[in-house]
């Protein structure tokens, strides 16, 4: 297996494993600790999820920098999932986390806020962008060991 396959098999098992931690652990694991002010857990969260995506830029660039240098063969869908996944990584960063930061603020403010469908938007984007690492992985393993 060449540098290549080795380099987005470990970046997307790597992105993976910060996912499972953060956003499908963490985040809901630390509101149920006891005594856990809810503000608290919130900007913890903000801080965290900041940090998270920061992490995900790195990832995505990394394989994106490894597609255009090493120009490896692989399938139209694996290319077409981590180009979606840079769309949802986009739309993450430039969209629901500021929404999602600016209701933070509200609510550290003590604001009441309407219902929105953000988190769940944010968390299905998650979901995908996590069965799409994975599928990649897998196939550039069984493809290429």
């Amino acid at each position: 297996m060449n540098t290549a396959y080795i380099i987005l098999i470990v970046v997307s098992l790597l992105w993976c494993g910060f996912m499972s931690a953060i956003s499908f652990m963490e985040s809901w694991l630390k509101f149920r600790a006891p005594g856990l002010e809810t503000t608290v857990g919130l900007s913890v969260g903000r801080k965290v999820f900041g940090g998270l995506n920061k992490v995900e830029w790195s990832m995505i660039l990394i394989i994106w920098i490894t597609l255009i240098i090493f120009r490896p063969e692989i399938s139209r869908i694996i290319l077409s999932i981590y180009g979606l996944l840079t769309l949802f990584l986009i739309s993450q960063s430039y969209f629901l986390l500021p929404m999602m930061n600016k209701r933070v603020d509200a609510r550290l403010k003590g604001e009441k806020l309407p219902p929105n469908n953000y988190h769940f938007w944010y968390v299905g984007m998650e979901m995908i962008k996590f069965a799409g690492l994975l599928y990649c992985a897998v196939s550039l393993f069984k493809v290429h060991s």
